[in-house]
Parts: structure tokens; sequence; C-alpha cells
């Protein structure tokens, strides 16, 4: 413990009161108040709030020196004490540790000084208990430690922008000492950029005690410091607790992200604007194909393998001409504005096996459709396209002599608790006894042109699920399919459920 010592005016003993005045300070002081005689320091008078710090009784003060009741470390610091007071009439100690009569553990404050009563010279101890105080100020300096450990700068400024504290997480992101900014304004200091009226955010911060947004400010440097802000009003105090993560690295990430995703999507649509001139170009050469081919075939004199030879040119520019118009459809699906309303799947689907009738009763397939079929949020032609693609893909698929057998059927897929503000899904099924697909090739067979088979086995252009696909997702839906090789395949299209307000 280090005394701070003082001396009295003139350095000699002051006197003391009168005696009616100094009784009243005695008995009423809120400090602890020791009388010693300063040649043989012991104790001759204790007052009440003596009592009551110590728990003694008053006569078990008297007769005692210091350091018998703990306000010492032992008689030989309370010697070296008394010699200091007796050189400098006047001894402080800010931080001594005291252990009271009842086991409480306290730290006071004890100052000392010599005085004349008449004719004798007695020493006053005023003692005052500093226990709370000293962990308040222990606690502060955590914080204020931990609050320096922090990346983030933190500031506390009053309801007037001028700033209380700032950290050094402040002072790294900023560049200004502490020291330079106490009682500036902070907005002016730093030159925030909001992102909505000022004026607005604090009507937030008075109403809600807390305001979460970015803003841009400007270091000492002149950088530009984009940061993810967060204020806290605290009305005891009168003062904003207020927090800025850099958010730097995030902003440069996401700007390069948005440049390659417009990269991406300005190549995309050149690609598909490619795809459509080609698609175009092809078609009027692809249409004079099939005509020569189809006259060779009425009008020319050929032998059977000239025409055989006529066939095949004609069924080769019926594939290109079905692979120009799916390829024309599946362009169109990537920039063409959808409008999405209820649809009814039920009504739909009997439509369709109507119009796919030939086609079933050629393949004698049997199809069964469980309801009920509900109503779906989407684009009725692309769902008809959708939903066409596979029946006619459970219809063909099928090993040779094998009659199809279909089954169709929906089922509600529930929102998750987590995802409580999203719409239900309605998943539709359509379900054959084909051939299968393999688990490697069941995401492939979603992309354009991936066959798994040639023309000569299965027919077709490769573009037909990736149409499903497109459209699917187009309608903020999903598609998928689950199949083993030889069992047969299970599609799946999954749609929004319409809302009330939408039906």
């Amino acid at each position: 413990m280090k005394a701070e010592q003082g001396l009295s005016e003139k350095g000699k003993p002051e006197p003391c009161a009168s005696e009616r005045v100094y009784r009243h300070l005695f008995e009423g002081g809120k400090d602890g108040i020791l009388v010693l005689d300063a040649d043989s320091r012991k104790i001759t008078d204790a007052n009440p709030m003596m009592t009551e710090l110590l728990a003694y009784a008053r006569e078990e003060f008297i007769g005692k020196e210091l350091w018998e009741l703990g306000l010492m470390k032992d008689e030989a610091s309370s010697k070296s004490a008394f010699r200091e007071l007796q050189e400098k009439n006047f001894v402080r100690y800010d931080d001594l540790p005291l252990q009271t009569k009842d086991g409480r553990t306290m730290e006071v404050e004890l100052v000392s000084h010599r005085c004349q009563e008449g004719e004798r010279c007695i020493i006053q101890c005023h003692i005052r208990d500093v226990t709370k105080r000293k962990r308040l100020e222990r606690e502060l300096a955590e914080k204020a430690r931990l609050l320096d450990l922090s990346n983030d700068a933190i500031i506390v400024r009053g309801l007037d922008d001028k700033i209380s504290l700032w950290n050094h997480g402040a002072e790294k992101l900023y560049g200004w000492a502490a020291g330079e900014v106490m009682g500036k304004h902070l907005h002016t200091l730093v030159q925030t950029e909001f992102p909505k009226p000022l004026e607005e955010i604090v009507a937030q911060l008075y109403r809600e005690g807390q305001f979460t947004g970015e803003v841009i400010q400007i270091a000492r440097d002149g950088r530009r410091v984009p940061s993810l802000c967060r204020w806290v009003l605290d009305q005891d105090t009168k003062s904003i607790l207020t927090s800025y993560t850099d958010i730097s690295d995030r902003k440069q990430a996401e700007a390069k992200l948005e440049s390659s995703l417009k990269e991406r999507t300005d190549s995309l649509q050149a690609l598909e604007s490619l795809n459509l001139a080609i698609a175009h170009d092809l078609g009027a050469p692809i249409r004079a194909i099939r005509g020569f081919s189809a006259a060779l075939m009425q009008d020319a004199k050929m032998d059977e393998e000239g025409k055989g030879y006529a066939r095949r040119i004609q069924n080769t520019a019926q594939r290109m001409s079905d692979l120009v118009s799916d390829l024309l459809k599946y362009s169109k699906l990537g920039h063409q504005e959808i409008t999405l309303d209820v649809v009814d799947l039920k009504a739909l689907v009997e439509n369709l096996i109507l119009e796919q009738a030939t086609d079933i009763q050629t393949a004698k397939a049997a199809i069964r459709v469980d309801e009920p079929l509900p109503v779906v949020l989407g684009n009725e032609t692309l769902v008809e396209e959708a939903v066409c693609n596979l029946l006619v893909n459970a219809l063909k698929f099928i090993p040779p002599g094998v009659a199809p057998q279909i089954r169709i059927w929906a089922e509600e897929k529930k929102t998750e608790p987590a995802l409580a503000d999203s719409p239900a899904k309605i998943r539709l099924w359509v379900q054959d006894n084909g051939i299968g697909i393999a688990p490697q090739d069941q995401e492939k067979i979603f992309n354009v042109f991936q066959r798994l088979h040639s023309a000569e086995e299965y027919s077709g252009t490769g573009v037909g699920l990736a149409i499903v696909k497109r459209a699917i997702e187009r309608m903020g839906g999903g598609v998928g399919v689950q199949s083993e090789p030889g069992k047969g395949s299970k599609f799946w299209i999954e749609l929004p459920k319409p809302k009330k307000s939408d039906v």
C-alpha cells in the first residue's frame, strides 16, 4: 500500500473545532471515526458508524491499536505509519483490506491527521467503506478491457451525439486516438451516410430502444468505410451505445459476385439469342429438305433402295425439325414473361389423357389417376407442357413387349416450421413401369441434349426433360425423379399451393 501524505497549513497540527460542533460531527458522521492518543497510539474513542462498520462494540475499540483491529497489516507497519504521521501530520490510504469482527471482508479508505485537543495531541482516523466503489471500478475496468479487445468500433455518445467512449477498435477503424475525439460530434467527425433520413432513425431508436442498419463513414485517411451499425439507447445514463463492424470485405465480395452474375447472365442471354437465331435460320432449310425428300418418294422413279434413302432423309429432317422446335421452346422459357394463376391439375390431366388417347390405345397402356388432384399456382400452358412431357415419356420408355402401366397422383408437402412464411407445395407424381434410370444419370437427364439411348432405340430430341425443369423452376417449383434400372421411374414436379387470396 502506498500512502499519500499531505501537510497541514504551515506543517503544524491543526486545532480541533469547538466541543459542541466536534461532538455533533463525531456522532453523526457517515464515516467511521476513531480518536487515538498521539503518543501511545491507543484508541480513546470511536463513533457509532465505526461500530456499524466493523461490528465491534465501542468498548472493544478502547485501548487497542489500529493493527489489532486489522486496520494495519501488523504492529511494525502501524509504527511506520505513525512515524510518517508525526512527520507529515497527514496520511491517506486508499485501499486497505479489512476483515470485520463478524467475518465480512471489505475495502476501506483511511485518512489520519494529527490535531490539538486542548493541551494534548490526538490523532483522528476517518474510515470509509469503499468496497462497493472498488468493485464497480474493477467491473468498469474489466468492461473497458473487453471493449478494447473487440475488433469492432465501440463508441458511447450522449443524446447530443458527443463522444464519451472510444475503444481501440474505433481507433483502428477510423484512425483517431481516443484523446482526440472526446466531446466531439460523432457523425460530424466521420461524416456518416445513413440508409434513410436521420430523423426516422432517431424516431425508431426512441420508439424501439435500438437501431440496426448499414452506414458508410469516412476514416481519417479519407477511406470510405461501410459498416454494420447497432445502436442501443440507455435512458438511465442518457447515452447511446454504438458498435460498428467493418463490412468492407463483404461488400467487395458482394460486388464481385454481382459482377460475375451479370457476366454470366449476359453470356446466357447471348447464348440464348444465338440459339434462337440458329433455330430460326435452320427452320427454312429443314423444311426444304423434308419437302424435297417427300417429292422424291412420291414422284421420282427410284428403286426401293433409293426410296429407303429418301425416307431416312425425311425422318432425319423431321428429327431436326423437332429438335429446332424444342430448342426454341427451351430458349423462350429463359426470358419470356410468365403469369401465374390457379391451375386445376385434375382437369389438366384429364384433357392430356384425352389428347394422347390414340397413343395410349396403340401402346395398350393402363393409366390410373388417384384423386384428389388439387389446384396449384402456375402458368397453365407451362404446367401442361411439363405434365405432357412426363406422360409421353412414361408411354415411350418401356421395354419391348411390355404394356405401359402408369399411375398419376398428388400430395401436399407440408411447410417446415422454420419456413412458416413460405407457401406449402403440391407434388404431382407420374410413375411408370419402364426401363428405369441409373442413379448416376438421374440428374443428367434434366440437362439439354442428355440422351441415355440412341434415337433408333427411343425417339426424341433430348430436350424434353430440360424443358420440364426450366418451365417448373420459372414458376417457383422443382423437379426430380426416383428410379432403379429395370424397375420403372417416378417423376415428380412440385409447385406452390395457392393461398386463399389466390383462389
